[in-house]
């Protein structure tokens, strides 16, 4: 008699044997007792359920859909058969400055399926997935209002004060006025905000200069 094993299907689950001649399942690995020649059993299968979830990092960068058959589905996952087609569509938030970086994978950037100068990315779903869109942004360091950086939101900056070998430029924080900036090992060190940042700059002489190992720059 066939086992568990002999009837597996990946992605499916054993339902049973059905009579060809009658339409009678037989939900069991066992087929059934055979008394006349001749008899059909079919095998059958259901697919499992895949849970597929996408969202959006930040969340402020914009906006992520899932669609089966052409119709969205808003709320960020969606449970479907095994084998199912599904498309995946993200929209950054250009009116905030963002663009989008891509869509990643257990943090691997997905590099096929992609369409829509790849936004929208096709996929199958195999398992559960979480799928993350993610976007970025970038923002501008001024110093006495001159743009002299730009930074990825979220990164860290580290600005090194340093202007010839008798010289240093100390900063201090226009704006935004609660900008958390330290000096470690001699720099100033910060998280880029969503938003540009200004400082003041004033030159001193290194032999004022003392840096803290952590110490707020108000």
């Amino acid at each position: 008699a066939p086992s568990d094993t002999d009837v597996a299907r990946t992605g499916h689950k054993f339902t049973g044997w059905q009579d060809e001649a009658t339409g009678k399942v037989h939900a069991t690995a066992d087929l059934p007792e055979i008394t006349s020649t001749g008899k059909v059993f079919i095998a059958q299968y259901a697919p499992n359920e895949c849970k597929v979830t996408v969202k959006a990092q930040p969340e402020i960068g914009g906006t992520v859909t899932l669609s089966k058959d052409n119709v969205a589905d808003d709320d960020g996952d969606i449970t479907v058969d095994y084998g199912t087609t599904l498309k995946l569509t993200a929209t950054p938030n250009t009116a905030n400055g963002y663009s989008f970086d891509g869509w990643y994978l257990n943090d691997v950037k997905v590099t096929e399926g992609l369409s829509n100068d790849g936004l929208t990315l096709t996929v199958v779903a195999y398992g559960d997935k979480n799928y993350v869109a993610k976007f970025t942004k970038k923002c501008n360091i001024y110093i006495n209002n001159v743009k002299k950086y730009t930074y990825e939101v979220g990164s860290t900056v580290e600005l090194s004060p340093a202007l010839s070998d008798d010289y240093y430029s100390k900063l201090t924080v226009s704006t935004p006025s609660n900008l958390a900036v330290n000096i470690v090992d001699g720099k100033y060190v910060f998280e880029m905000p969503d938003g540009d940042v200004h400082f003041t700059s004033e030159v001193k002489p290194y032999r004022y200069i003392h840096f803290a190992t952590t110490e707020n720059v108000t």
